[in-house]
């Protein structure tokens, strides 16, 4: 009885565990953990994930010159925790997305323009983020709606599909929007 209690209690454990070190100070620390949790896809580390994630995000937009942010070419290889944090919401799923949909009036639009600038880091694995980026898209942000364009663009999987989207950022009422579709 005890082992199959321990069996039985032991994953709780190891999440528990998990969600205490996302909260450390340490960087390689708060990755590993948002990998592991990612990888259990814990519905209980959604609310650290998200903190962590827009903490980095806030933190990333300034070093960026959203005048001249490339919308292109070499990615830092070394994953920042706010990124892995976002792949372990994006392993998650469902109830993830809910919790970035209902977090999209309270972030600023630092993180916003994070969160869209990480997404090609991401690669395929933003694909659950779709409804997030829509939400964007049909904000009224600038830099973070081109952001959301440019990978809802990457994201199409259909030639055609891919053209529909193109043809409508042309139409587009938004400059930055129109000019790179």
């Amino acid at each position: 009885v005890l082992g199959a209690t321990a069996l039985t209690l032991w994953p709780l454990a190891v999440e528990a565990w998990w969600l205490r070190e996302l909260a450390s100070a340490d960087a390689t620390v708060k990755i590993h953990a948002a990998q592991r949790l990612g990888e259990m896809r814990s519905r209980r580390a959604v609310p650290g994930l998200m903190k962590t994630a827009e903490e980095g995000l806030r933190k990333m937009a300034p070093r960026l010159d959203a005048r001249v942010a490339a919308l292109s070419g070499p990615r830092n290889h070394v994953k920042s925790v706010e990124v892995v944090a976002l792949e372990a919401l994006a392993r998650i799923g469902e109830p993830a997305v809910a919790a970035l949909l209902e977090a999209f009036g309270s972030w600023n639009l630092e993180s916003w323009w994070g969160f869209v600038e990480a997404m090609p880091d991401l690669g395929e694995d933003a694909r659950p983020f779709v409804p997030v980026l829509e939400a964007i898209l049909r904000s009224d942000r600038s830099l973070p709606r081109r952001g959301a364009f440019r990978v809802l663009v990457s994201l199409q999987t259909d030639v055609e599909e891919e053209v529909r989207f193109l043809l409508a950022g042309l139409r587009e009422a938004d400059d930055s929007i129109a000019s790179f579709a």
